[in-house]
């Protein structure tokens, strides 16, 4: 292999860093799985590119292969593409500069997916802190279940509490199976995800009544990955889940037994 194509290559990996989609030749060589060492020594011309290599950098951030092995057309494919923009995440910070959980509650979901960018919107909406180790570092969001689609492990009206995810992590570090908040450009999704899928990540509901979603990545705006659930206590509920109507009843019913049982003693009492 020459090394112009080597040169092409890392002009494109050049590129990515211009555009803001990456923050580092040292990013690159973590989301390719690759030494930063050997990606440096591509840089001063000591190392080819590798057709592995090649194929992991052309799939992964939509370089143009013609533009590689021929020096046609654009380095990159596709720029309106989600992974040759950059994605601005704003954040909320107290008076000491600590980042604030913030809270997407069930009124603002609606307005959300297409008004996350604006630093307004996101101001408004209420944020807090906890003092759980978990939620002191990295960037927290939490979000309002709305729907069914989750039962029976996450019900209407929990607040799930998420970890951001990277875009340039994506298609890398999501782990099968593991719950994530994906939104849209017009709306957001609480399920199981399927990263197994070339170009596409596909969406499972815990409840049966729903069928898979996929999507393509160029769709998703943010990536949410679950680390807390929060919900509201049920003391009647029993270990069965049985419904609030029929845990009060059954709850009655013990009640009327145990008086029934002191009236007795008192009329026994009475009796002797």
């Amino acid at each position: 292999m020459g090394s112009a194509i080597t040169d092409r290559f890392i002009s494109c990996l050049q590129d990515l860093k211009d555009r803001n989609v990456v923050r580092s030749f040292r990013q690159i060589a973590r989301d390719l799985d690759f030494l930063p060492q050997n990606l440096s020594d591509m840089k001063t011309g000591k190392r080819d590119v590798t057709i592995k290599l090649l194929e992991k950098a052309i799939e992964f951030y939509d370089l143009n292969s013609e533009f590689i092995f021929r020096g046609d057309g654009p380095k990159i494919l596709k720029p309106e593409n989600r992974l040759s923009q950059l994605k601005v995440l704003n954040i909320v910070t107290d008076t000491d500069g600590n980042e604030r959980i913030v809270h997407v509650n069930k009124p603002a979901q609606a307005g959300y997916a297409t008004h996350s960018k604006d630093p307004e919107f996101i101001e408004e909406l209420p944020s807090y802190s906890l003092p759980d180790i978990r939620f002191k570092s990295g960037t927290h969001r939490s979000f309002d279940v709305v729907g069914d689609s989750m039962d029976p492990s996450i019900k209407e009206g929990d607040r799930l509490i998420c970890n951001f995810v990277e875009p340039s992590m994506w298609k890398t570090s999501i782990k099968n199976g593991e719950v994530y908040v994906v939104v849209t450009q017009s709306d957001i999704f609480v399920k199981r995800l399927d990263n197994s899928y070339r170009r596409k990540l596909k969406l499972f509901s815990d409840n049966p009544s729903y069928d898979p979603i996929q999507l393509d990545f160029n769709e998703v705006r943010e990536l949410w990955n679950v680390k807390m659930v929060i919900s509201t206590f049920n003391h009647y509920e029993s270990p069965e889940h049985a419904t609030t109507e029929e845990n009060s009843v059954a709850h009655l019913q013990r009640m009327i037994k145990t008086q029934g049982k002191h009236i007795e003693k008192l009329l026994a009492q009475i009796t002797n």
